[in-house]
């Protein structure tokens, strides 16, 4: 509706809160982004005021949701997977996240 799609995420860890996420996926520029801002528990926000990370379209294909970085694959219909490619100074590595519905056996 109103031409994006909307969605949060809540990171635990032991128990914890760790920090949560705000996504957009909208059309701009005759293309396809995923926009998304971090929190702190707190919900102090990480990036500045005006700044977000940006996740640019690549493809949808057989079950997979590609942006540059940033890749969503429905494994079967109780459960996702997301790869996440994050950087430092000295190395590139791809960060594994698995979902399951909550209610799914």
């Amino acid at each position: 509706m109103g031409g994006a799609m909307l969605g949060t995420y809540r990171h635990l860890s032991d128990g914890k809160n760790n920090f949560y996420e705000f996504m957009q996926i909208n059309e701009e520029d005759r293309s396809i982004k995923l926009r998304l801002k971090h929190f702190n528990p707190d919900m102090k926000g990480w990036e500045e005021k005006e700044n977000f990370v940006d996740f640019p379209f690549v493809s949808v294909e057989n079950g997979k949701a590609v942006f540059k970085g940033l890749t969503y694959e429905c494994v079967d219909e109780n459960s996702m997977k997301i790869s996440l490619e994050l950087h430092d100074k000295e190395k590139i590595w791809i960060e594994v996240d698995n979902f399951k519905r909550k209610d799914s056996p």
